[in-house]
């Protein structure tokens, strides 16, 4: 386990990382002109698309979870007086709602 004491940098070196500051700057024409202005459109359009396709996916699970509850309910109050099965009646629905999914 003495490996893992060693000391790598010294005090000194250590210390030259507080006076550190990372900089970059592209400057060649072919980044300025071509590269960057061409990323930010991808970043641009590809994030948009993204964000889109997300909302669209949510809001039409919650439109489908939320129109099958009332449909849902019916059944089970048909159930109570049809006097038939419950399960009867939920497969029915599980059917019918996949059907629906499926081709509807």
């Amino acid at each position: 386990m003495e490996y893992f004491l060693y000391d790598y940098l010294s005090p000194q070196e250590l210390a030259g990382f507080d006076r550190y500051k990372y900089k970059s700057v592209d400057t060649s024409p072919l980044a300025n002109y071509v590269m960057h202005p061409f990323w930010n459109e991808v970043v641009k359009h590809t994030l948009y698309l993204l964000a889109f396709q997300h909302c669209q996916d949510m809001c039409g699970c919650s439109v489908q979870s939320h129109s099958s509850c009332p449909i849902l309910w019916m059944e089970l109050m048909e159930s109570r007086q049809d006097g038939l099965s419950l399960v009867l009646h939920l497969v029915n629905y599980l059917i019918m709602d996949w059907i629906v999914q499926q081709f509807g």
